[in-house]
This record gives structure tokens, sequence and C-alpha cells, in this order.
């Protein structure tokens, strides 16, 4: 027996969210109701291009979260090192992974959208997100990345976090402890 096919219409998903929520809770706010409004999408989070989880809908375990997220690093770090078949290196809109369960696609989701891609952290001193959603096997790939599109709109100026810096003696013993 198959599963029927994923229905092709989303329901509306441009809905404003309640006005008093912070930053983080209107994107979580804006995740959920992606994963609701969009056929076919079982789970979403946002990540910093290099692997840690930011926020992710409500229905995804922080382990299974953090799993992914490191994951997608991976993947962002390989799509920004694949040259096409000029031999040029070009910014990869999407990823895009079929499994035999689900289907797993990612974007860029920051400020600079393409960056997420990118080994080079901003000039401006932060690290691009990626938005990673997964979905049913059956999930119209053209509905879910235009819907993508319209949520990665919603929230650009929220997606991108500072870059980390060590902090001297933070670890000691380590390689950067102050050993004064």
């Amino acid at each position: 027996m198959t599963n029927p096919p994923t229905p092709t219409v989303a329901q509306d998903t441009t809905a404003a969210p309640p006005p008093d929520l912070t930053p983080a809770q209107t994107v979580a706010w804006l995740l959920d109701a992606f994963v609701e409004g969009v056929p076919g999408v079982t789970h979403a989070l946002v990540a910093s291009k290099d692997g840690l989880t930011l926020l992710a809908s409500s229905n995804v375990a922080k382990d299974w979260a953090d799993t992914v997220s490191a994951a997608l690093c991976g993947y962002a770090s390989l799509a920004a090192s694949t040259p096409g078949p000029t031999g040029t290196k070009q910014h990869a809109r999407q990823i895009a992974i079929e499994f035999d369960d689900h289907l797993f696609v990612a974007m860029a989701s920051g400020v600079r959208q393409h960056a997420a891609f990118s080994h080079r952290p901003s000039a401006e001193g932060t690290v691009e997100t990626v938005l990673g959603v997964h979905t049913e096997t059956a999930a119209d790939l053209g509905l879910i990345g235009y819907e993508m599109r319209k949520l990665i709109k919603r929230f650009p100026q929220r997606m991108t976090t500072p870059v980390r810096q060590e902090l001297a003696g933070a670890f000691p013993g380590s390689a950067h402890a102050d050993l004064r």
C-alpha cells in the first residue's frame, strides 16, 4: 500500500506572529506555522553555518536538532566547495537530499543569504544561518522551496549570529589558556 500524494497547496503561511514576542520567539513561531501550514513538512530548524542549532520547530528534540545542525554544517561546506561544470565555484541556493523515508532541504537564511554556503564570515563579524527542513517523501519540492523562500524573507534581519570569540583562560590546560 502506498501513501496518498501530499496535497500541493499550502495553508496561509503569511499570518503575523503575536506582537509581544521576542525576536527568537517570533522565529520559533514562524517555524511552527511553517511546519503546520506547508503540506509534507515534518520538521524545521535554523542553524548557524558552523553547525549550532539556533531554533527549531516545537516538535524537534534538542539532541536530534543538534545532530541535524552538525550535518547541515557539513552539507553547507560541501556545497561551498563544489565547483560547477566550468570549474568556478558559484553560491549554492539550496541543497536537497533524498533519503528512503524523508527528504531534507536546506537553504541559506541570513541577511547575505548565499553566504551560508560560503567559507568566510561576514565583514560585520557575523556567521550566517541555514534553514533545514525535513519532509515526507511524497512532498512537492517545488512548493517546499517556494514556501521556504517566503519564510526566509520574513526573518533575515534576525538570522545572523555573532562570530564566537575564544576567551583566554576559559579552558584551563588548553592551548588558549592564560599561563602566567
